[in-house]
């Protein structure tokens, strides 16, 4: 039995995107990156949303400490002491 050659997760405008920054990132790690993110972001909103306001409010002030992949991604939630929910979130 064949398995169907489909790319589930296609990131090739975050590759574009990322290479701007650096030209030596693979799409790997990349995909990791993504990841990483996605689970972060659909992680507990009342636990964990004081985790995403540091986050981006860290990017806004040039430091990137978003997870780079599942392992960092995993500990991070893991290890997260901050406050809770800094800001109303609604899920949809």
């Amino acid at each position: 039995m064949q398995q169907a050659n489909t790319d589930i997760l296609e990131c090739t405008d975050l590759l574009v995107k990322e290479r701007i920054k650096n030209a030596n990132v693979t799409n790997e790690e990349v995909r990791q990156k993504f990841v990483a993110m996605a689970f972060i972001l659909n992680a507990d909103v009342k636990r964990f949303g004081g985790l995403w306001d540091d986050l981006y409010y860290n990017l806004l002030k040039g430091q990137d400490n978003y997870p780079i992949d599942m392992q960092s991604a995993v500990h991070m939630l893991t290890h997260w002491k901050g406050e809770r929910g800094h800001r109303q979130y609604h899920k949809k």
